[in-house]
């Protein structure tokens, strides 16, 4: 896609909007007792948000805290018995934001959506289920793009992957993060996870 989004993307509290090209690096925990977690640090190698999973939860819950406060900034709900493969994204007050969901049941490529519910806006995810390589659009324009590490050891043995997510001025980095994790576990079995 050409060009960036000017428009702002803050299904959250907006407090992290950024306001100039930011890359994160999610670097899921090799060892974790609680499900998928992930530590989200900046290129500086600054701790910014962590990702718990709370694995043994009903609905599998995920929660985004910011790394130096520990407050909860969202929630990743899973959806339960369905074929589509769902995810909610909840606020620090567990309000339902957005919903992100497989474009199709079945594809040939890692095509998905996100429904921000407040302003009826939908973000198109284009990508590559093997590569990891995600490009989130809205209105035609690039608001962020994700890519996977190449693989390693860590891949290979543990199934635990790095991101790198790279966000637009206008766009709220933590919801994207929690995007970003939604993708992770949408396509964990597109290419032999578990």
């Amino acid at each position: 896609m050409e060009g960036h989004s000017e428009q702002t993307v803050a299904p959250l509290s907006g407090k992290h909007v950024v306001s100039h090209e930011t890359t994160l690096c999610l670097k899921e925990k090799l060892l974790s007792l609680t499900g998928d977690s992930f530590h989200v640090r900046d290129i500086d190698d600054n701790d910014v948000f962590k990702v718990q999973g709370k694995y043994f939860s009903i609905h599998q819950r995920k929660v985004l805290q910011d790394s130096q406060t520990g407050q909860e900034l969202g929630i990743i709900k899973n959806t339960m018995f369905t074929m589509h493969r769902k995810q909610y994204i909840l606020d620090g007050n567990q309000q339902e934001v957005a919903t992100v969901s497989k474009k199709k049941i079945f594809q040939l490529h890692a095509n998905a959506v996100v429904k921000i519910h407040s302003t009826n806006q939908e973000v198109m995810i284009e990508g590559s289920v093997l590569s990891r390589k995600f490009s989130f659009n809205l209105n035609g324009l690039e608001i962020a793009r994700v890519r996977r590490k190449g693989l390693n050891a860590r891949n290979l043995v543990g199934g635990k992957d790095t991101y790198f997510l790279t966000v637009y001025p206008g766009v709220d980095m933590a919801f994207m993060v929690l995007a970003t994790v939604c993708l992770d576990e949408i396509f964990r079995d597109s290419d032999g996870r578990e």
